[in-house]
């Protein structure tokens, strides 16, 4: 009778061939023998030098983390053209705060084609015409953008408190319309609804 001393693991481990770990555990070994290979056969490199560039390659590698960590810095603030200080965004550009993507698109190219700087040339009203094109520039840059049109929106003031209960003789629409339209910049669904009135057609409900 055969007497079992021993196992062998026959497991596989699965390697996807693609990021940074599969870099540092396969292919860099690999590459490192390959390179030590052929500076042992030319003579062109020391071990010593060898050593120094293995050390060196922490320091940069470090150095690229950093910098790409730099490029996405965490909560990062909107920071808008001094040209559009205490201005709004949506009067810059004529639209409403619930307006969608292509309303804003529509509006951004007439008010272009309305106020180009080449249609006031030689003009007293050149110089004017060439910052509210500048703002309309600036304006639509932000708002065409949904990630920097959310922190714009952010930034705004906002009336938080929602009316609790009517008071005698108030019309429920006039009262929690607005409310509805001011929380309605916070909607990922544009266009967004309106709460309409006591005249709105069901079907729209």
């Amino acid at each position: 009778q055969d007497e079992v001393i021993g196992t062998i693991d026959l497991r596989t481990r699965r390697v996807e061939p693609a990021g940074r770990s599969f870099h540092r555990v396969w292919e860099k070994p690999r590459l490192s023998r390959s390179e030590r290979k052929k500076a042992h056969k030319g003579g062109s490199e020391t071990p010593e030098s060898s050593a120094e560039s293995t050390s060196e390659e922490p320091s940069s590698r470090s150095g690229w983390s950093a910098k790409r960590k730099a490029k996405k810095p965490v909560g990062e603030q909107l920071k808008l053209n001094k040209v559009l200080e205490g201005l709004n965004l949506y009067d810059i550009l004529k639209v409403s705060p619930t307006a969608t993507q292509d309303q804003i698109k529509k509006s951004y190219r007439r008010l272009v084609l309305e106020h180009h700087p080449d249609k006031k040339k030689g003009s007293a009203e050149e110089e004017e015409e060439k910052l509210i094109f500048l703002r309309i520039q600036e304006a639509f840059e932000v708002l065409s953008d949904e990630r920097r049109r959310k922190q714009y929106d952010s930034s705004l003031p906002f009336d938080e408190t929602i009316p609790t209960e009517l008071e005698e003789g108030e019309d429920f629409y006039e009262v929690f319309g607005p409310v509805f339209d001011s929380n309605a910049r916070w909607s990922n669904r544009r266009p967004v609804p309106r709460l309409g009135d006591d005249s709105t057609d069901l079907n729209k409900v």
